[in-house]
């Protein structure tokens, strides 16, 4: 049986909609559907799209004409000035984050700094389903002129050829794999790297903490590292969940584990700092930390490598992308573009 939708979903598809047709009138009133025909094509009750149309006519963005049904407001100051813009839609991971982390904060920033400077209206886009059918139409509905779709799961992959292939123009950014098309951050490519150096100083116990929907491709590169140089690493200190992390941590540098580098995909925080301290107080001068430049609550100090998100680039490069697709010139849309990390040593 069908899950029904909140009625706060159904009643944000049904703003959504309208306030898209509004920013598209620009400064001429244009006729709106209907209760009946909105009801009719968003599947909700006639409630529903009331009280959305009460409370923008209430904001005066709709004006209500007795008789001859309800108008978009020319005058409605807000809109003015951006009915010639592009409207593109940014959508995060399931379009379900409730919360923004300091790296996804920091990623959607640059995202929305160089996408405005296009210009272009952005919509941050909250889905309400979880279904392919749900996410297509919801997409579809959305009145985008272009979609920058961030780490959609593989699953997903197909909803954005269904999309591309009806029209829909789309950059998939931050997926980590191969898809045309894609513009992806080089993660396997900083794991290699780092991997090379850790060799260089003869670290050859690696204890592995994972990032959350980890695919591991930081992992990927650094055992590509090691097998080129014919060392194997040991498995059993590559760990599998972050939830657990500090735990585990803690116990194998209390049982006396032999570990010379802890190589994180996420950021460090106070918790597993003081796992680490509490399971080997001489870790600095023994074990070299690994991790990204995005700060989570801590700000201690260790030696090892730390590698830069280079999210400013990122966004260059979609706002590029989004320009070209967004005019005459058709750019080489199914080429994949490859961003690299900086690694900084800490001493």
């Amino acid at each position: 049986m069908k899950k029904p939708e909140s009625p706060v979903a159904e009643y944000m598809k049904i703003r959504r909609y309208v306030m898209t047709l509004i920013l598209r009138a620009g400064k001429q009133s244009v006729r709106i559907p209907t209760i009946t025909e909105l009801a009719r094509k968003f599947g909700v009750s006639r409630p529903t799209v009331s009280k959305a149309m009460k409370v923008l006519t209430d904001d005066g963005f709709i004006i209500a004409r007795p008789s001859l049904g309800s108008f978009t407001n020319p005058a409605r100051s807000a809109l003015q000035g951006s009915d010639m813009l592009p409207i593109i839609g940014i959508l995060e991971n399931d379009g379900m984050l409730a919360h923004y982390f300091p790296y996804q904060a920091l990623r959607l920033s640059h995202l929305l700094r160089e996408l405005a400077a296009l210009p272009s209206v952005q919509h941050i886009l909250n889905l309400s389903g979880h279904t392919e059918e749900t996410i297509y139409r919801e997409l579809e509905e959305a009145g985008l002129d272009l979609l920058v779709w961030v780490r959609p799961s593989p699953e997903q992959l197909k909803i954005i050829e269904k999309l591309k292939a009806n029209g829909m123009k789309i950059i998939v950014c931050c997926y980590d794999g191969d898809f045309p098309g894609n513009i992806q951050i080089d993660y396997e490519g900083a794991g290699y790297e780092i991997g090379r150096r850790l060799l260089k100083e003869n670290r050859k116990n690696i204890l592995y903490l994972p990032r959350v929907r980890d695919k591991k491709v930081q992992l990927d590169g650094l055992l590509r590292a090691y097998e080129e140089a014919g060392v194997k690493l040991n498995p059993n200190l590559f760990l599998e969940e972050m939830s657990s992390a500090c735990e585990d941590v803690r116990k194998l540098l209390l049982c006396g584990v032999p570990v010379d580098a802890i190589f994180s995909a996420s950021a460090l925080n106070d918790k597993l700092f003081q796992a680490i301290e509490e399971g080997c107080p001489q870790f600095r001068e023994k074990i070299l930390l690994i991790r990204p430049d995005i700060a989570d609550g801590t700000r201690k100090e260790a030696p090892g490598y730390t590698y830069v998100q280079p999210f400013r680039e990122l966004a260059e490069r979609v706002a590029e992308r989004a320009r070209l697709l967004l005019s005459d010139q058709a750019p080489a849309e199914q080429t994949s573009e490859l961003i690299s990390l900086p690694i900084i040593k800490n001493s």
